[in-house]
């Protein structure tokens, strides 16, 4: 009964494999893709491995990452925050398939219409790798992270003018909402202008982060206190790491 079992299961595990082989092939010719890109069918990829049979197979997360080249594709593992998050443990685990998870969420990062969706969370992972020499026989993974965080970080503030003057308005409103002791409608003011400062402005964003996480402490949800001060941490190291690679193309130059 075992070995029938064990049979049994290498089948349907070679089953699985060839399925997802012919998916790739739609995929990579771009057919098809609406079809393979429905929210749920997505989550079940996350979870397809190759198994016992097929271990030097990417299985599902292979099929993802030719989705990450296509448009289309893209813009649905975008808009789901499972399939995000998995790529993002992926891309931190010791899993043989970790350089793929780096390489979805690289892509996603470069497409300036998903770079948005995914940036907070994917920042979080990506920024501890980007002293990374190689990966998956791959030389300047680390270099090649740390250029794709800063891609925009040049872009002319003359761009970003009327976003910064409403957020700061909001920013100075959820202050005063939060020293008068209205703190719930101090997080809301300090949620919209956080929508509205782009992930560029780093600085901006860390004392939103750190202000919201002040008034989850006042209201005692440790949880989300801890979820923005993570995220306050995080996007100030990047800013530490921005200023290293501005002073050492300054040494370069000079």
């Amino acid at each position: 009964m075992e070995m029938e079992n064990r049979k049994a299961e290498e089948w349907a595990s070679q089953l699985q494999c060839w399925s997802l082989y012919l998916l790739n092939c739609f995929a990579y010719k771009e057919r098809a893709i609406n079809l393979i890109c429905r929210q749920e069918f997505l989550k079940d990829l996350c979870q397809m491995w190759g198994g016992l049979v097929n271990h030097t197979s990417p299985a599902g997360v292979g099929l993802i990452r030719i989705l990450c080249y296509h448009k289309t594709g893209r813009k649905s593992i975008a808009e789901s925050r499972e399939v995000v998050e998995s790529l993002c443990n992926l891309s931190r685990s010791s899993d043989d398939w970790q350089y793929v998870g780096v390489d979805c969420l690289l892509l996603l990062l470069r497409d300036q219409d998903t770079r948005y969706k995914v940036m907070e969370i994917a920042i979080l992972f990506l920024v501890d790798l980007v002293e990374l020499r190689s990966l998956g026989g791959r030389s300047y993974v680390g270099e090649a992270i740390t250029r794709t965080l800063l891609l925009d970080y040049n872009q002319t503030r003359s761009k970003l003018k009327n976003n910064k003057v409403v957020q700061r308005a909001l920013e100075k409103y959820g202050f005063e909402r939060c020293w008068l002791g209205e703190v719930e409608e101090a997080i809301v003011k300090y949620s919209e202008a956080l929508e509205l400062c782009p992930s560029r402005m780093r600085k901006e964003r860390v004392v939103l982060y750190s202000n919201r996480a002040q008034c989850h402490l006042l209201l005692g949800d440790p949880d989300a206190v801890i979820r923005d001060a993570t995220r306050a941490l995080s996007l100030s190291t990047l800013q530490t790491l921005t200023a290293k690679a501005s002073g050492e193309d300054h040494r370069l130059m000079t």
